[in-house]
């Protein structure tokens, strides 16, 4: 319990942790995965140093947890679980040895850069946000909608038509 209060993290911070987790961002002997650092927060200040290693990658901005930072997450879910009640909690068991369980909501996206060893990934509350902004449906533009209508959803403008560029 003193080493819980000793490295106790607030609630978001407790947050990024556990996205990092559940992408499996950890360190490895391989180049491992990493989180691209701007998916994941605005401010990666908030990131404890000695839980979050951060690197570039081809001018990407990237984190995982380290070490210290995976053992905080296993060792003390249930305490953060209590804590805050509201919180996500991490999807997998720390035993993943061998085995390559993801998630059942389909498991990360991972990417790799041209050249590089490192898999990229994006946490998932940004693909959730990805998710619901794509699963509703466009509309057409509206030129006469009442002001303050509800259940029309975004306001659609229709763009112009694009314009050939030439050089006279």
């Amino acid at each position: 319990m003193e080493q819980f209060h000793r490295t106790a993290q607030p609630s978001e911070t407790w947050q990024l942790l556990v996205d990092l987790h559940n992408v499996d961002a950890t360190e490895r002997a391989d180049a491992g995965t990493w989180a691209v650092t701007n998916l994941l927060c605005k401010d990666s200040d908030v990131l404890p140093l000695h839980m979050v290693e951060r690197t570039i990658v081809e001018d990407v901005a990237v984190c995982r947890l380290s070490a210290s930072g995976a053992n905080h997450v296993n060792r003390f879910t249930g305490l953060y679980a209590t804590l805050y009640p509201g919180a996500r909690r991490p999807l997998r068991s720390s035993a993943r040895a061998t085995t390559k369980t993801r998630p059942s909501a389909g498991g990360p996206e991972m990417f790799l850069l041209p050249g590089r060893p490192e898999r990229l990934v994006v946490p998932q509350p940004m693909l959730e946000s990805l998710r619901a902004v794509s699963a509703c449906p466009l509309r057409g533009p509206r030129t006469s909608s009442p002001p303050g209508s509800l259940g029309q959803g975004p306001r659609r403008e229709a763009l112009p038509a694009p314009q050939l560029m030439t050089n006279a």
